[in-house]
């Protein structure tokens, strides 16, 4: 029993290591391109219907988002016996991109349509592809910082 909690543990930090580092990068791509890609802001105001107050929304909801996520691939890593470096880190990468297309293909075809944000309703193949990404660097930060744990 301790080591599940531990493996929940050490899940949750990877989650909210890989959180935090996908959204600098997000916030990165943003700051240097005319990309939609302000993910923490299109994520709170989606939550709360206009732009005020929607970065901290969307960092909170993001962060959370990032722990359930960090524990479900590192249950999946557990269950695939892959909790040690490099093993946990690859199919971290894999999940994250699973996690990249569904989400992408949702933001594209879903959720942009009906974002309450103007400048958020228009999901191009690059604002996907740069989700994508961030899911992937996501799924390999999560891996290591288990594997590194573990």
């Amino acid at each position: 029993m301790e080591s599940f909690i531990a493996l929940i543990f050490v899940s949750a930090i990877g989650g909210i290591v890989g959180a935090l580092v996908m959204n600098f990068f997000m916030y990165f791509i943003s700051a240097q391109s005319e990309a939609r890609v302000n993910m923490v802001e299109a994520l709170g105001s989606l939550i709360t219907k206009k732009t005020e107050g929607a970065i901290k929304m969307g960092a909170i909801c993001h962060l959370i988002s990032g722990v359930v996520f960090g524990i479900i691939y590192g249950l999946i890593m557990s269950s695939a016996n892959a909790l040690a470096l490099p093993f946990s880190m690859f199919l971290g990468f894999g999940l994250g991109l699973f996690h990249g297309i569904v989400v992408a293909y949702c933001l594209m075809f879903i959720v942009s349509e009906k974002h309450p944000i103007e400048k958020y309703r228009k999901a191009t193949f690059q604002t996907g592809a740069i989700h994508l990404l961030g899911h992937i660097l996501f799924g390999g930060v999560v891996g290591l910082v288990i594997g590194a744990l573990t």
